[in-house]
């Protein structure tokens, strides 16, 4: 539990600083670029999103059977083969997603993006520059879910941490001294991928044990992982088509002026994946621990104490842009147009984020269980239920016919999917999961988010609303404490601790 709380801590550290960076670095690029060209960033994470296909499961793949492997203190040698045989892999399916996206450039330029100010030329110069950027990128998912495996948070941290700083601050060194052009937008964010990647390449294989033979790749070891991986793969198209079906759509059918709105609000509200990335993250090799030595006892009493600080720190961040996402986008600077076309959507995004992120820890659960069936199916449901919603509705309400999904979808999987779950794991937890981990946090803080937003006026200037937000982050933060008993409890227990020791 102590190694837990201390990657916890890392992988919370780590996001925070990386999300206050993009926060802070995403209004200078909207202001030198302009909202037209900051539209592309969205075309950019679509592209990321669809790559994951040719993911094929394998970044949790690699996370779950290094964590196995230590923890069994596998031979040093099966642990380097494993690794240099899913590493070929992502290197050869970065050559097939760079290429892809350089075959689809002049197509994509002219006949599906919409733009009003940048030429066809342009489009198509900034889309070959993605392409570069994305597949110096990919491989680095692989090295990542390593690392995490291997519970070396701290250093996959740092260097997420070095590189985003990087990242950020040659942006706006190039937009602000030498050009706006926002093919060298990318072109820089493919130069930073490749120093991310190589760097967390070289840790992997400088922390694995000395190997007696040369790793190679290894056929048995794709025998080994083929179901596991096979579904995650199912999983991941799934999941794919889920969050990107509503930008491939806005993307046809917006301009890109209002599909760069759209980006703006996905930023901000994907700060919250900031918050519940780490908690997987750190809670998922405890997880398949436990699993792999049958320790029943231990995995109810971690994920029960992960799911409610999931509901504590996803409530106490996304309240603040449910109740207050003019505030917000206020605080962060952008133009009143910009924050006019965008609060709604923060909104609404965000509620949907909140119950997808109550959601992650199930699905942390059933990975590590390997039972990867359940996901696929629920999301097939949701993908042949949906698809219609946002065809039919977006030519009537454009981004916010997407927002409403995303509210639909998340809501439909914490009503339904987790009691479906619990019937075959953890089966006698269902109740305290609803009840003690998610719905009693949840209305602590409820009243104190509704009891702000009732005596707190609505058009703040930036510090008036810089003081009004963290008094009610505390607020909200301390009731969503009081309401989850499991933390509650250990909190008494450390200050008591804390008592007897000065005593």
């Amino acid at each position: 539990m102590k190694k837990t709380s201390i990657n916890l801590l890392a992988n919370i550290s780590g996001k925070f600083v990386n999300a206050i960076i993009s926060l802070i670095a995403t209004p200078f690029y909207v202001q030198y670029m302009g909202i037209e060209a900051y539209g592309l960033v969205g075309v950019f994470l679509t592209f990321l999103a669809l790559s994951q296909v040719l993911d094929m499961g394998l970044s949790v793949t690699a996370n779950r059977e290094m964590a196995r492997m230590s923890s069994k203190n596998e031979t040093a040698q099966e642990m380097g083969n494993f690794t240099r045989t899913i590493e070929i892999i992502y290197w050869l399916s970065a050559c097939c997603i760079g290429s892809i996206i350089l075959c689809l450039a002049p197509w994509i330029s002219t006949s599906w993006l919409t733009a009003q100010n940048l030429s066809p030329e342009v489009l198509k110069s900034a889309i070959y520059c993605m392409g570069i950027a994305l597949a110096l990128q990919w491989p680095n998912s692989f090295y990542a879910g390593a690392l995490t495996g291997l519970q070396k948070h701290i250093l996959l941290n740092s260097i997420a941490i070095g590189t985003a700083l990087m990242r950020a601050v040659g942006l706006i060194v190039i937009l602000c001294f030498f050009t706006t052009d926002v093919k060298f937008f990318f072109l820089w964010q493919a130069f930073v991928n490749l120093i991310q990647t190589l760097i967390s390449g070289y840790f992997v294989w400088y922390l694995i044990p000395p190997r007696t033979q040369r790793s190679r790749f290894d056929k048995k070891i794709l025998k080994r992982i083929y179901s596991f991986a096979l579904g995650m793969t199912g999983i991941s198209i799934s999941i794919i088509i889920l969050t990107s079906l509503d930008k491939i759509i806005l993307s046809k059918m917006l301009s890109l002026t209002h599909f760069g709105y759209f980006t703006l609000a996905w930023i901000i509200v994907g700060s919250l994946d900031h918050i519940k990335g780490p908690i997987f993250t750190s809670y998922f090799p405890s997880y398949s621990e436990c699993i792999a030595q049958k320790n029943i006892e231990s995995l109810k009493k971690i994920y029960h104490q992960s799911s409610q600080l999931m509901s504590i720190a996803i409530f106490s961040f996304a309240s603040i842009l449910v109740f207050f996402p003019r505030e917000v986008l206020t605080i962060w600077g952008i133009s009143p147009l910009a924050i006019s076309e965008t609060q709604h959507l923060v909104s609404l995004l965000a509620i949907g984020t909140l119950f997808n992120g109550l959601m992650t820890l199930p699905y942390a659960l059933q990975l590590a269980h390997g039972w990867t069936y359940f996901t696929l199916i629920q999301n097939s449901v949701a993908i042949i239920f949906l698809t219609p919603l946002l065809v039919g509705f977006t030519p009537y309400f454009g981004a916010m016919t997407a927002a409403w999904t995303w509210v639909i979808l998340n809501i439909g999987y914490f009503l339904i999917s987790v009691p479906l779950m619990h019937r075959r794991l953890l089966s006698e937890e269902l109740k305290n999961w609803y009840f003690q981990d998610c719905l009693q946090p949840l209305a602590s803080g409820l009243g104190v988010a509704l009891l702000a937003r009732l005596l707190f006026p609505q058009d703040a200037g930036k510090p008036a609303a810089i003081a009004m937000l963290t008094i009610v982050f505390i607020g909200v933060l301390i009731a969503s404490l009081m309401g989850a008993p499991n933390i509650r409890q250990k909190i008494i227990a450390l200050v008591r601790n804390r008592v007897l020791l000065k005593n």
